[in-house]
């Protein structure tokens, strides 16, 4: 199969999930992920249980698959921003900025990361591996290191610390304690940025730079 045609076909596949996507994403949101029945799903996009099954494998396999969707939208969004942009610090605040966006403006990633037994050891691996934003993250932190910008280190051990602290800090610690995070106060958002930014760096800058 040619490119052209294994594109089309991709965004066929898309096509026919993107009703799933739209109608899951409001169930899992409203009433969350455990409570939210396969057949709730496929009343509301009026779809059978037999086309769900030819497109996911099963519940989770559609929160997975959204995932990756709104993942990739975070990528698309800050590659228009990041576009022409040469220091790769000034790269990853514009990629901090659009994780922040997606979150405030969606729930979904909040349901991915607190329901129960969602996140299982492999279905977490597969978002991981799979992952647009493992693959941005790569990208950013690889063009850091070499423009002497970032300390030197494993792109892909550190593309995992920084998603552990993000979604960590975004997501879990406010649930767990029930208290505004990040997402909700965008002074505590510009030290969860700087943090991470600091860290990265070979000289850290002035205080006259101090991440905003």
């Amino acid at each position: 199969m040619t490119n052209s045609g294994s594109e089309e076909a991709q965004r066929h596949a898309l096509d026919r999930r993107l009703p799933f996507f739209g109608v899951a994403e409001e169930l899992f949101v409203r009433h969350g992920f455990e409570r939210t029945t396969v057949e709730e799903i496929c009343r509301a996009t009026r779809a059978s249980k037999r086309t769900f099954y030819q497109l996911f494998r099963n519940k989770l396999d559609l929160l997975v698959q959204l995932s990756l969707h709104v993942a990739e939208e975070i990528v698309g969004r800050w590659k228009e921003r990041s576009a022409g942009e040469s220091s790769a610090t000034v790269r990853l605040k514009l990629f901090i900025r659009e994780y922040e966006r997606i979150g405030r403006e969606r729930e979904i990633l909040r349901v991915l990361v607190s329901a129960p037994g969602a996140l299982s050891s492999e279905t977490d691996i597969t978002i991981f591996k799979d992952s647009p934003l493992m693959a941005a993250m790569n990208e950013i932190l690889e063009h850091g290191a070499a423009t002497g910008e970032f300390r030197v280190s494993d792109p892909t051990r550190m593309s995992w610390v920084i998603f552990t602290y993000l979604d960590s800090t975004y997501y879990l610690l406010p649930m767990m304690e029930r208290r505004s995070g990040p997402l909700d106060d965008e002074e505590l958002a510009a030290e969860v940025r700087s943090l991470l930014i600091y860290g990265l760096l070979t000289r850290v800058p002035n205080g006259d730079d101090h991440e905003s």
